[in-house]
């Protein structure tokens, strides 16, 4: 920008104000020249070469990143200086590196009142702007700085980075996809454009990025775990094992990296190093580094442990600023507002269950709002969740701030989480406070540990008052079941046979279509067994993934069982799937994490299910929906009974016919299945939670009364 006046020394003195020192200099020497008794000039220069000391000792401080110290020099130079653009951008630097925002983005702003075509300082405001969790702003900034500067790599990458994390993943993808053109041999950049891919569900594109980052800098941590999570999606599981060992040998103390292998050998029922595993459990993600406490909960049955995961992970992960607080409505809503956030509002076994529930909601006293963060998936669950809430806001797009600000602003009353620390989750949504009161519900079996997180939906079964001490939330103490239902769902009438699904036409079917994680060497010892002592039976398994028959072909053939009384059934219509259970007489459940949705389907269908009653959620679920359904008789309490009992059934057609007449018999006038009555006990926790915000009292335990 150049100065507009032709007076030498005020020239001189507004490079000076620019920044642009070098000129400036030049100027002062070339009006010496002509006029060497120009005192002012004389003194100007002097100041401005002593000033140029004083700025280059402070860059050097800059440069050894004394943060502290370049801002303690530079207040004592800004009262001389208020107006140099080099004191403001080095000041907003150091501000910035300690974390010190609001100082940063004030200094970047006067920087850019006196030098608006610097694209440095645009981009340098961006950046803070973006760190404070400001991206919209942020995203302005950069693109002012690209107008400037059409080239400035740094811009695109951090722009790009701003774009993701608002969940404007295919815009981030080209913005850093720039970014790596003009660099191409950024490790770092490359990697961004590989995890942007990965964020905008382009997991077979972001392989390539990934592995060329690895190429140039082979040890860094989080592009393995990119690489990790893209071959995941792929459902390239065996090369996922080797990413993630890759990872533990770089650093074996990562504890969610550790996690995630554990999980991924339960889906793929590789039990090879489980015994030696297990040595690791009374302290993984416990002390140190968290993991993701879901992948723990079918590795062990310890609520205590669950609980001091789920703290620790809620502690380490979500301590982003909240939004301001909620202010406390003068008087109470005519109808209240629910919002169900989740990225499953498709064809998922929660929205096979949570389905009918949003249908039945009273309007006259609830509006419902569905927040689906995930995929925009257009199927027949996902047009039916559409039509049975009042309000649907896909908003797979918008990062986590922006969808609780939308949340607030839709006024919602209580935030409904379906996800918990469930795979896709966004939790931070809610570490925001999207509404004054928030419930952690139906898709996460325990607690999450959070401090925004006020209530879990659950029943006496789930958490008897000896278990309360394992959960962070006030209980909403169910009648029945905690578990939504759908007493319409149809199941196909076709004809399906035995042969037609690979079933001897005369043998006895034992079944589990629990997902492959959930099986543990435990509870296969006694399938085994029990298809050992009933000839001609067979075990009836869903096939996961392709990597479950091998493996739990090979642990039968290791306990003396033909591998080929293993069937595995492939995934087909949820209305087939029901149709096929009559197939089976008896369904065996998992111990740690026992079926849920599984369960129900199962039931739903006439098909006994038989279950081992644990300490923790995921090991009660059983129990509490043979309870709801008046089946008691089929819940255990040790694996021995179990057996005994799945033995017993299996020699005893007589007696398990009875207990086929007597679940169809209450399948529909029990509780379980009651749709519309569990809407309305559900409808009452809401008014009493709510009644108890409203009325400024903390959140307590509550029992929701059968009538």
């Amino acid at each position: 920008m150049a100065p507009l006046t032709d007076d030498p020394l005020e020239k001189a003195r507004i490079l000076v104000r620019q920044g642009a020192t070098a000129q400036a200099k030049q100027l002062y020497k070339i009006l010496l020249e002509s006029e060497p008794g120009n005192q002012r000039a004389q003194d100007e220069l002097a100041a401005l070469e002593r000033r140029s000391e004083q700025f280059s000792a402070l860059s050097q401080l800059l440069q050894q990143g004394d943060h502290a110290a370049v801002l303690a020099k530079a207040e004592v130079l800004e009262q001389e200086h208020p107006d140099s653009v080099f004191l403001l951008n080095t000041m907003a630097v150091a501000h910035a590196a300690l974390k010190q925002f609001e100082p940063a983005i004030a200094r970047y702003t006067k920087a850019i009142e006196i030098r608006p075509d610097i694209a440095a300082f645009h981009n340098g405001l961006g950046k803070v702007l973006s760190e404070a969790s400001r991206q919209d702003e942020a995203i302005a900034s950069f693109g002012r700085a690209l107008t400037i500067s059409p080239r400035f790599t740094d811009a695109y990458y951090s722009l790009g980075i701003a774009l993701r994390a608002v969940g404007r993943h295919d815009e981030a993808v080209a913005s850093v996809a720039r970014a790596v053109q003009l660099e191409p041999n950024s490790a770092e950049i490359i990697h961004h454009h590989g995890a942007a891919l990965c964020d905008a569900g382009r997991y077979q594109e972001a392989l390539a990025p990934l592995r060329r980052a690895l190429q140039i800098a082979p040890g860094v941590i989080g592009t393995h775990i990119y690489l990790s999570i893209a071959l995941n999606k792929l459902g390239r599981y065996s090369e996922d094992l080797v990413c993630l060992n890759e990872i533990l040998k770089i650093d074996p103390t990562v504890a969610d990296v550790r996690g995630q292998k554990l999980f991924l050998q339960a889906m793929m029922c590789d039990w090879a190093s489980r015994d030696e595993d297990a040595e690791m459990f009374p302290t993984l993600g416990i002390e140190g580094a968290a993991l993701r406490p879901f992948v723990m909960l079918s590795l062990e049955d310890n609520p205590a442990r669950h609980k001091s995961r789920s703290e620790n992970f809620a502690r380490q992960r979500y301590n982003q600023p909240e939004l301001p607080p909620i202010a406390i409505p003068a008087a109470r809503p005519e109808r209240l507002r629910i919002g169900y956030f989740s990225a499953d509002f498709n064809d998922h076994p929660t929205m096979y269950l949570l389905v009918r529930l949003l249908e039945l909601h009273d309007r006259a006293q609830f509006q419902v709002y569905a927040y689906s963060y995930g995929p925009p998936v257009q199927d027949a669950m996902r047009v039916r969740a559409e039509a049975a809430v009042d309000v649907y806001r896909d908003v797979h797009h918008l990062g986590a701030a922006e969808i609780a600000k939308l949340a607030r602003e839709d006024g919602i009353d209580i935030a409904v989480d379906l996800m918990g620390y469930t795979k896709n989750a966004r939790t931070e949504i809610f570490a925001r406070q999207a509404a004054a009161v928030q419930i952690n519900y139906l898709g996460y079996p325990g607690t999450m540990g959070a401090p925004f997180i006020d209530y879990i939906i659950a029943d006496k079964t789930l958490i008897p008052p000896e278990q309360r001490m394992h959960f962070c939330e006030k209980i909403i103490d169910m009648p029945n079941s905690y578990q939504a239902t759908d007493n319409t769902r149809e199941i196909s009438a076709r004809a399906v046979t035995r042969s037609e699904m690979g079933l001897p036409e005369n043998g006895f079917v034992f079944c589990c279509f629990n997902n492959s994680f959930k099986i543990s060497p435990a509870e296969f010892d006694v399938w085994m067994r029990l298809l050992e002592k009933v000839e001609g039976s067979v075990l009836w398994l869903l096939n996961s993934n392709p990597w479950v028959e091998p493996n739990l072909r090979r642990e039968a053939q290791k306990r003396n069982i033909d591998p080929e009384r293993l069937v595995f059934a492939q995934r087909v219509p949820i209305s087939d799937h029901l149709a096929r259970h009559r197939l089976a007489d008896l369904f065996l459940d998992t111990f740690n994490y026992n079926a849920h949705s599984t369960a129900s389907d199962a039931l739903w269908s006439g098909l006994p299910v038989v279950t081992k009653f644990g300490q923790g959620f995921a090991s009660r679920v059983g129990a509490g929906l043979l309870n709801a359904i008046d089946l008691a008789e089929l819940i255990t309490k040790s694996e021995e009974e179990y057996e005994r009992l799945a033995l017993e059934l299996a020699l005893n057609p007589a007696k398990l016919g009875e207990l086929k007449e007597k679940l169809s018999e209450h399948r529909l006038k029990k509780p379980l299945f009651d749709s519309e009555k569990f809407a309305r006990h559900i409808e009452q926790a809401y008014r009493r939670i709510y009644g108890r915000y409203i009325d400024a009292k903390a959140p307590e335990d509550i029992e929701i009364a059968a009538n």
